[in-house]
């Protein structure tokens, strides 16, 4: 939602499973498309196409609906065959259920609070300069609808960062 309030023409939301399977909620979705941001389901991240080291798309793979896995959500399958290329010019990546910060303090310069948090200011920079982090590794478990936000503005504070514009 922060990319579209920040001139982004387009945000597309892609998701492996079905609104329905989402730990986000119906709810939180359909605000999000109602706000304009454009869902993709039962689609999975294989690849990000890039040239000249410029992102130019992501190659999604089709999935299907299978049997309950360990959650109890259908597993999401993968379509043989049913890759394609979606044109973007930026990915931002929110993946995984579990937040896995470094496991030691100070690695890489990037310090974590007593809880075992990545420690980032206002701008979502972390204590080594050129690292910027977002989302449960730095606020601690919650929805992913916190961590799709403070990812956004981490990429707003990168955006900034990369055009040479003072933070």
């Amino acid at each position: 939602l922060e990319a579209l309030e920040q001139g982004a023409k387009e945000v597309i939301l892609a998701y492996r499973r079905t609104k329905k399977q989402a730990p986000a909620g119906i709810y939180e979705i359909n605000s999000l498309i109602r706000k304009g941001v454009k869902w993709m389901e039962l689609v999975s991240p294989v690849e990000i196409v890039r040239k000249n080291e410029k992102v130019k798309g992501i190659k999604l793979q089709k999935m299907k609906l299978g049997e309950p896995d360990e959650s109890g959500r259908p597993r999401p399958i993968p379509i043989p065959g049913s890759e394609f290329v979606l044109e973007v010019d930026t990915v931002i990546e929110a993946v995984g259920e579990i937040a896995t910060p470094p496991l030691v303090n100070d690695f890489l310069g990037i310090k974590l609070d007593r809880k075992n948090r990545i420690i980032v200011d206002e701008h979502y920079r972390t204590t080594n300069p050129k690292v910027w982090a977002a989302g449960d590794v730095v606020t601690g478990p919650s929805f992913i609808g916190n961590a799709v936000k403070t990812g956004l503005y981490a990429a707003k504070s990168i955006h900034i960062h990369l055009s040479n514009k003072l933070l």
